[in-house]
């Protein structure tokens, strides 16, 4: 890998709240059906993985590492410090 700035992209923070609305969802959902409350997890880790499957396998696969590109990747945004 490069020495390159690391670049926090956008998914990168919005999708765990999205995992997280619909783990609230489904919730509630299961709330009012049973009665029953529960317990929901969402990890920014687990979220980021799922997010990079195709980039790990292809990794995997052919071990050649991929490029970092920075604001060239779709989705991405340089934040602020």
């Amino acid at each position: 890998m490069g020495n390159g700035p690391c670049v926090l992209t956008a998914p990168a923070q919005s999708k765990p709240r999205r995992f997280c609305s619909f783990a609230r969802s489904t919730a509630l959902y299961q709330r009012v059906k049973t009665g029953k409350g529960s317990f929901t997890d969402v990890s920014m880790l687990e979220t980021g993985l799922t997010l990079m499957t195709s980039t790990i396998v292809d990794f995997l696969t052919t071990r050649i590492e991929p490029e970092q590109r920075g604001k060239a990747a779709s989705g991405s945004a340089q934040l602020s410090p």
